[in-house]
């Protein structure tokens, strides 16, 4: 089933598609920016979001972007009591504004770790997903009254599974998921790929990959988060995590694209992955690409007690 509304992207061939990346890339670097330029995140700081355990950033998309402003729907993997936030509003302007959402449904969810939003809907549509495999369909309207379309499960959900991953793309006139187990050390973490079918929530054609990060090297989560791009480009978080206090370190990857052929999606891997970013302070548990001419990559982190951040690199 095509997903209509939609607007459908050609996947460019490979070697265009990275002429594409590294002059977007190099010119980023020579220009110090690569996000709006309006918003107060430097190239050379974190910025606090908020402070404690229960405010870590582990999942976030673009809810509403201006000129002037960007505001960021953010998920937080809480599993204790109904009053610990699960969704929040995050507003870049002169300063981070914090505005937890109420869960809109009596049942909470427990371990929210991605977040991604649902391309092309003319309302705001995300689907957030925890660590055992829980996919939520949400609608945010302008007055930020959040309502929940669908709980589902992913399929096929191995044991031991710890999912901290989400993205959704259109290729060829049709919605694809892509969902990454985290692993850990020497159990590596598995990228995942299907097509959704937006009216029964069912997926098809799926496929997977493993991957493992040359760095870090130690209480290694080899994917933390990860997005898939129009061009087909997928980028990779992964994080050290050595406790509640750390200590904490990240990086940032290009893993490879993804190419459509006939009616199937193909994962090609490079042999190295391409490093974009490295901490060796913060957990980053949340990516999200910004559009326009201007666009980039945002970070997030959850780091436990220290509590959420955010970056450009």
């Amino acid at each position: 089933m095509r997903y209509r509304s939609f607007r459908g992207s050609a996947v460019l061939s490979q070697a265009r598609r990275w002429r594409v990346r590294w002059r977007w890339l190099w010119g980023a670097i020579a220009a110090g920016t690569v996000l709006v330029t309006a918003l107060p995140l430097s190239a050379q700081e974190w910025i606090p979001v908020r402070a404690g355990i229960h405010h870590g950033i582990s999942g976030m998309a673009v809810l509403e972007q201006t000129p002037e402003t960007l505001s960021l729907l953010v998920v937080h993997d809480n599993k204790g009591e109904a009053d610990e936030p699960r969704l929040a509003v995050i507003r870049l302007g002169d300063r981070p504004q914090y505005t937890p959402l109420p869960w809109p449904d009596a049942v909470q969810p427990v371990d929210l770790e991605a977040l991604t939003a649902i391309p092309g809907l003319p309302t705001p549509g995300f689907m957030a997903l925890s660590s055992q495999g829980e996919v939520y369909h949400l609608e945010v309207t302008a007055q930020q009254d959040v309502r929940l379309r669908r709980v589902f499960r992913l399929p096929s959900v191995a044991r031991g599974a710890n999912f901290e991953g989400l993205s959704l793309q259109v290729f060829g006139n049709r919605l694809w998921m892509f969902w990454g187990d985290r692993g850990q050390d020497d159990r590596l973490a598995t990228l995942h790929w299907g097509e959704l079918d937006p009216a029964t929530y069912t997926l098809q054609r799926q496929n997977s990959t493993q991957i493992q990060v040359p760095w870090p090297t130690n209480d290694v989560r080899h994917l933390s988060d990860l997005r898939v791009d129009s061009g087909g480009v997928v980028y990779l978080s992964a994080a050290m995590d050595q406790g509640n206090d750390g200590p904490f370190a990240s990086a940032v990857y290009i893993i490879g694209t993804m190419q459509l052929s006939a009616y199937n999606l193909q994962f090609n891997l490079i042999d190295q992955l391409v490093p974009l970013y490295r901490s060796e302070h913060h957990k980053i548990e949340a990516l999200e690409l910004l559009p326009g001419p201007e666009g980039g990559i945002l970070l997030g982190t959850d780091d436990e007690n220290f509590g959420g951040w955010l970056r450009r690199p």
